[in-house]
């Protein structure tokens, strides 16, 4: 689909476009150093994926289903969808950077 805002312009360009990142991300990245499963979770080494209610890039909806189960919960994941942001959008938010604090320190708490 192609973009319907500066926003998502910017993102498809400087994400999906431009050589260089392009290459970076689909030549270096280990992405199966970087693959996270609900059955890998353990209860004492929990887990909390914060994802972005508008990424286009991300599937939100998918991440949702799969870790937020009750199963998920028991294993140690938790998942905050933050609002109103896009991908990396918590990066320029004061309000997703407080939420992403808080319940860090809410799951460092639970550990220890």
């Amino acid at each position: 689909k192609p973009p319907s805002s500066l926003l998502e312009a910017v993102e498809e360009y400087y994400v999906r476009r431009e050589l260089f990142t392009a290459n970076m991300v689909s030549r270096h990245v280990k992405w199966h150093q970087a693959s996270f499963w609900p059955d890998e979770c353990v209860p004492a080494r929990p887990a909390h994926l914060f994802v972005s209610e508008l990424d286009r890039l991300v599937p939100v909806d998918a991440i949702q289903r799969g870790f937020g189960s009750r199963g998920s919960f028991a294993r140690g994941v938790r998942v905050t969808t933050l609002s109103d942001v896009g991908h990396g959008g918590w990066l320029a938010d004061e309000r997703c950077t407080k939420q992403l604090a808080g319940a860090i320190s809410q799951l460092c708490n639970e550990v220890s």
